[in-house]
């Protein structure tokens, strides 16, 4: 799995900076230590790049919770496809998660299966062509691509 998969570029802008800041404050801890000087100031330093390091790591957990919560509406919604509280729930999900760029054919599939359960194929369409694009030979996404096209 891609590290970067779902971000948006500012996170993974923040993501990366943050990482050169920390090394970068960790010279200067060494390089104090090494002088013997007073390190007290340097320390509140360390602050800012585990914040810039936490946030995109936070979005991230919340695309791959976002991912679980898509799959048990989906199954929710095969499994009663009259819930309409289900539906519309497993719909605001989807739309969540596709204001970002996801690149994981995994959750591609996932996110194909979930359109097609709300019965919107056109979208479920897009995310399995963006997975053969990859995958050519994926036995999952050939067998949803049949299912969404009809005999």
């Amino acid at each position: 799995m891609n590290l970067f998969d779902g971000l948006h570029f500012y996170e993974i802008v923040l993501l990366v900076l943050g990482v050169l800041f920390f090394i970068v404050l960790l010279f200067v801890l060494v390089y104090s230590v090494i002088k013997k000087q007073a390190i007290k100031n340097l320390l509140p330093f360390f602050i800012i790049p585990i914040i810039m390091i936490g946030y995109p790591s936070i979005q991230e957990v919340k695309i791959a919770n976002g991912m679980l919560n898509i799959e048990k509406l989906t199954d929710e919604v095969k499994g009663n496809p009259n819930n309409v509280e289900a539906r519309a729930a497993l719909a605001e999900k989807l739309s969540k998660l596709e204001r970002r760029e996801i690149k994981n054919p995994d959750s591609l599939i996932e996110m194909a299966k979930a359109q097609a359960a709300i019965n919107n194929k056109a979208k479920a369409r897009t995310h399995i062509n963006s997975v053969l694009k990859v995958r050519p030979d994926s036995r999952e996404a050939l067998e949803l691509q049949l299912m969404i096209e009809g005999p």
